[in-house]
């Protein structure tokens, strides 16, 4: 029995032919309609299988021509197709197809199918008969209901698929979902583990920009610490990914206008779109200057005590918007990196606090083993000669002397720890300025002259009274004409001036010594900081405790320096 195979595809055609030859049938592969159609005109086969996608005529069109010609009119045709369009079994049915079977296909049902149509051909006139799941049932409909009935099943299936698609679609997306939430969970694991192990601030910072950016996608991540209360100072780490460019370095804040505010203020993530975007007149403002944005996230970081360190920021996903899963993976981030930020500033206060403690038992140790070798060495002496009244009063002097260095080093280390400890005690009394330099200047012009330095006041009229502890701002003078007298070469001047700057009164301390050299001036208010000319002469504290004693006045310091031409420290003090 003779199946012509209409097939353009070598791989069907020869899958097609191998099966039906298996059962018996005498095979005829054709490549095209055109063929396939003259194939079949010359001598009619008793079953055509025809692709339904062919270049040249279709299947559907070598169908209708089959059905359409005397010669082969009765031979049954059977349409095959890998198409997922439902309505090509309508067109099959309107082109005359006798069967339809959908690519892939199982080779049973092939031969099975191809069976049937050979059969039909001899069945008796009559009602057809079809075989179902092993029952037979004689179809009594005429065709148009036939047909009706088999539209209306196939529109069923159609929109049964389409919901089972939309299902599948779902559950894909659930799935989806779900596999990047786990994939998030343990990103955060591996992220918590990194961050705990940086070690420094800035490593731990780094870690954090940097797995915050991957944890959720985002093109760029920011993590700012606030060194204010507000947001009018920080310290920001950026975290950009490679495709995003340098030309998006700018957008390392959002905006000054709003955003990083509301997540201060709030204190909890926060998450923006695009279209919250439109709705934010400010936002979007601030967006405008700036290549568009595809959102923002941002995340506060909160301390132990509930004081607010700073704010982790994301922005621009790389597809679709942040989600509510992105937010909560950032909050726990954020709530890891807050206890990281604090241990590593624990950490750096820590090492810190050694090294001073070091420094301190070093300056210590040097400064009153001079003076204490110093007065064992006097009183052996004046042991040795008890009778010579004018050795022992010497060898007194030098015990006095050495016992008054050794007071005035533990006195520095108490206002040390007094100023750091936030308990230096002020005695305060309103004071007139002028009065209170003339008497400082009176104080120290002896020590000045004795080094043949000029040494005067210039204190214009009309200054208001400041308030404040009298001894301590002599201690302030003290340090700072002391250091004066000790840097001016003989022929010198000193001048200790004041004037009116505002609210404050600044008073200044001028020499024309050989000034500091630029790179020293951010360290001489320093703790042990000393000028090298004079390292070895003190203990390095006096400046700092000027500092410490101005500040708790609600004062400021400040140097200013020319080499070659002198000094000027300045400090200023709220007027009364």
């Amino acid at each position: 029995m003779r199946v012509v195979i209409v097939e353009d595809s070598r791989t069907q055609a020869r899958q097609l032919a191998g099966v039906l030859a298996r059962e018996g049938f005498e095979v005829v592969v054709c490549r095209d309609g055109e063929s396939g159609l003259a194939e079949c005109l010359a001598a009619p086969p008793a079953v055509v299988v025809s692709d339904i996608v062919m270049p040249g005529i279709d299947g559907f069109e070598v169908c209708r021509r089959l059905k359409a010609s005397d010669a082969t009119r009765d031979v049954p045709v059977m349409l095959l197709t890998s198409l997922a369009d439902p309505t090509d079994v309508v067109r099959a049915l309107a082109a005359g197809a006798d069967n339809f079977l959908t690519k892939p296909y199982d080779d049973a049902q092939l031969i099975a199918r191809v069976r049937r149509l050979v059969d039909r051909r001899a069945e008796p006139a009559g009602p057809p008969v079809v075989e179902v799941r092993g029952q037979s049932f004689e179809i009594l409909s005429r065709p148009a209901q036939v047909l009706d009935v088999l539209v209306s099943s196939l529109e069923a299936v159609t929109a049964r698929n389409g919901e089972l698609e939309q299902s599948r679609a779902l559950a894909e997306g659930a799935l989806a979902t779900a596999e990047r939430r786990a994939q998030q969970l343990r990103g955060l694991t591996d992220a918590s583990l990194a961050i705990n192990s940086a070690g420094t601030l800035a490593a731990a910072l780094e870690v954090v920009t940097a797995q915050a950016r991957l944890l959720v996608d985002a093109q760029l991540a920011v993590t700012s610490l606030l060194a204010a209360p507000d947001w009018s100072d920080s310290n920001s780490t950026v975290s950009v990914s490679e495709p995003y460019g340098v030309h998006r370095a700018g957008c390392v804040r959002p905006d000054e206008e709003g955003y990083c505010a509301a997540v201060l203020e709030t204190r909890r993530p926060l998450r923006v779109t695009r279209a919250t975007l439109e709705v934010h007149p400010a936002w979007s403002a601030a967006v405008g200057a700036r290549p568009p944005l595809r959102g923002w996230l941002g995340a506060p970081l909160i301390g132990r005590d509930g004081a607010t360190l700073g704010l982790i920021h994301l922005c621009d996903r790389t597809e679709g918007d942040f989600s509510e899963s992105d937010e909560a993976v950032l909050a726990q981030l954020a709530q890891t990196a807050s206890v990281a930020i604090e241990n590593a500033r624990l950490y750096e206060q820590t090492r810190q606090a050694v090294k001073v403690r070091d420094e301190v038992v070093a300056v210590v140790s040097h400064d009153l083993r001079n003076p204490l070798n110093a007065l064992i060495m006097a009183a052996a002496m004046a042991e040795r000669q008890p009778d010579d009244v004018t050795a022992v009063r010497a060898r007194l002097a030098v015990i006095r002397r050495s016992a008054e260095r050794m007071n005035r080093l533990i006195g520095d280390l108490l206002d040390v720890t007094r100023i750091d400890a936030g308990n230096l005690v002020l005695e305060r009394e309103p004071l007139v300025v002028a009065a209170l330099i003339d008497e400082v200047v009176q104080t120290q012009r002896a020590l000045a002259e004795a080094h043949s330095l000029t040494l005067r006041a210039e204190v214009p009229a009309g200054l208001p009274s400041i308030v404040g502890d009298r001894d301590r701002l002599f201690q302030v003078f003290a340090n700072l004409l002391g250091n004066a007298v000790k840097f001016t070469p003989p022929g010198g001047r000193i001048v200790v001036g004041a004037a009116l700057s505002g609210a404050q009164v600044r008073i200044t301390v001028s020499d024309t010594g050989p000034g500091i050299a630029p790179e020293h001036l951010p360290h001489v208010f320093n703790r042990f900081w000393q000028d090298r000319r004079t390292a070895g002469q003190g203990t390095g504290l006096g400046l700092s405790i000027v500092k410490g004693i101005v500040e708790a006045h609600g004062g400021e310091v400040a140097v200013e320096s020319v080499p070659d031409e002198g000094t000027t420290f300045s400090f200023t003090l709220p007027a009364a």
